[in-house]
């Protein structure tokens, strides 16, 4: 069985029949798709789609490459997004959550600050969570250690790289 723990599916709909989308999906033996959030405008239609589709599941939470959308009242919404969507089933993580220096780290400190507060939510709701992460392993290694996820994560865009790192951390 496999499953796709992070597939945009939200974004793809723009493009393309998500029937026709999810049924290749499922003739390539994809079991599940988890359909990660990046900011709240797409939180309403991630649900949607997951109660749509059997094989569809979502995450809520904040992308760093999105954070000109973040306010000071973002990280309560999602807390209450949460506490109100923990009972359905198809809500299986918080993320797409973690810190991107791709473009530098002039907002390296609002990226950490909201890591953060996602992982405290998951730990909360003893969720996992979906982590991104793009030149910034050193300091995502550092801040797990800090805040460890309690309840898993899966990393995004540069598994191998973390994974070894996280392993070789671990074990020193």
């Amino acid at each position: 069985m496999v499953i796709d723990s992070h597939c945009h599916l939200d974004l793809l709909a723009e493009k393309k029949d998500i029937n026709q989308v999810l049924l290749e999906a499922a003739e390539a033996q994809v079991a599940a798709i988890v359909v990660p959030g990046i900011n709240e405008q797409n939180w309403l239609t991630i649900n949607q789609l997951a109660n749509e589709h059997a094989m569809v599941s979502f995450a809520l939470g904040f992308h760093p490459m999105f954070l000109d959308k973040i306010d000071a009242g973002s990280i309560g919404r999602l807390e209450q997004r949460i506490a109100e969507s923990i009972s359905n089933s198809k809500l299986v993580a918080v993320g797409e959550c973690g810190l991107d220096f791709y473009q530098g780290r002039e907002n390296e400190r609002q990226q950490k600050s909201l890591l953060i507060e996602q992982i405290r939510i998951a730990n909360q709701h003893q969720l996992p969570v979906i982590l991104h992460c793009r030149k910034a392993h050193q300091d995502l290694i550092a801040l797990l250690k800090q805040s460890p996820p309690l309840n898993g994560a899966l990393f995004m865009d540069s598994v191998a790289v973390i994974s070894k790192q996280w392993t070789m951390s671990i074990l020193a």
